[in-house]
């Protein structure tokens, strides 16, 4: 069955800082569907950016879908406040907007996932890692970074010294380089809030990892194809890592792609024994997303409790 739609704006939330919250929802038209309860996926964008743009088309297939600018960001409607880099700003305006999805009429609460694009990780894992309380479902990251060294774009350098502009194209972004480049106190201090590897072993929800043989944004891709597998870099390691944290952490439920990859629940992996990642790039497999979320969505309604044993 397919819904139809309709798109809800505004500023709806007003954040633990004081900052107002751009929100957009795409759901089922509330006149059609009077009396019915949605499940609901919220997106954390990718990078520095926002959501006022993003559609996962998922409302026509029965999903209410939530996607919000944090603060400081927005182009057509900038939420207020002050970039935060993925902090804990962030991090507690993503709560404001998961606690005001929870008070609307035609959401079904036991069924909230979030989707996390790339960076925006650090706003997810610290948030539910921070606030365990929250009604959380799922969490699905799609090749997000794990650490100040993946985040500052660090794997490159070990292709050698013709692609060192990446560290000064992370410190121009962040105005810090990595942890490994800049160990001071200040520095860890800067980072502890903003690397998911830190936070997603306290995440207490189900966890998927999305992650193709070809990063979106580390190498080893077309342009460094020959790099050599080290402690510090290897092919998907922030997906091992992060994969790794939430499995032996508070997670009753991990896994690494879809259904459709046949990686096992709740494994753990290393350098010599990774997961199967998705051929090429995941935007090649973009079209899987409505299904993997169908199944995250579907698994929560029929397990009996969070247990390991749960989901299959």
């Amino acid at each position: 069955m397919r819904y139809n739609t309709e798109l809800i704006e505004g500023y709806f939330v007003t954040a633990s800082d004081g900052s107002r919250l751009w929100v957009k929802i795409i759901q089922p038209d509330e006149n059609l569907y009077q009396g019915n309860s949605f499940p609901v996926v919220i997106s954390i964008p990718g990078g520095l950016g926002s959501g006022e743009n993003n559609d996962l088309h998922l409302a026509e297939m029965g999903f209410v879908e939530v996607h919000f600018n944090p603060q400081g960001r927005g182009v057509i409607h900038p939420s207020e406040g002050n970039e935060d880099y993925n902090g804990h700003i962030h991090q507690d305006g993503l709560k404001a907007v998961i606690d005001f999805v929870h008070s609307r009429s035609n959401i079904d609460n036991s069924s909230l996932g979030l989707i996390a694009f790339s960076y925006g990780i650090s706003i997810a894992a610290g948030c539910l890692a921070r606030h365990p309380h929250l009604n959380v479902s799922y969490l699905i990251d799609i090749e997000g970074p794990s650490d100040s060294f993946v985040i500052s774009f660090e794997p490159w350098v070990l292709g050698g010294e013709s692609f060192s502009d990446y560290i000064e194209t992370g410190k121009e972004i962040f105005d810090h380089y990595s942890i490994y480049r800049d160990p001071s106190p200040e520095n860890r201090l800067w980072w502890s809030e903003r690397e998911a590897l830190g936070f997603i072993g306290k995440v207490g929800c189900p966890y998927l990892r999305i992650q193709a043989e070809e990063d979106h944004a580390q190498p080893p891709n077309e342009e460094l194809p020959d790099l050599i597998n080290t402690p510090l870099w290897y092919r998907g390691k922030h997906a091992v890592d992060l994969i790794n944290a939430a499995t032996k952490g508070h997670s009753p439920w991990t896994r690494v792609n879809g259904s459709s990859v046949r990686n096992p629940i709740n494994k753990q992996y290393n350098m010599d024994e990774p997961p199967l990642f998705y051929p090429g790039a995941w935007e090649e497999h973009e079209d899987e997303l409505i299904d993997i979320v169908k199944e995250m969505a579907m698994n929560v309604k029929t397990a009996v409790s969070y247990q390991r044993s749960a989901f299959s």
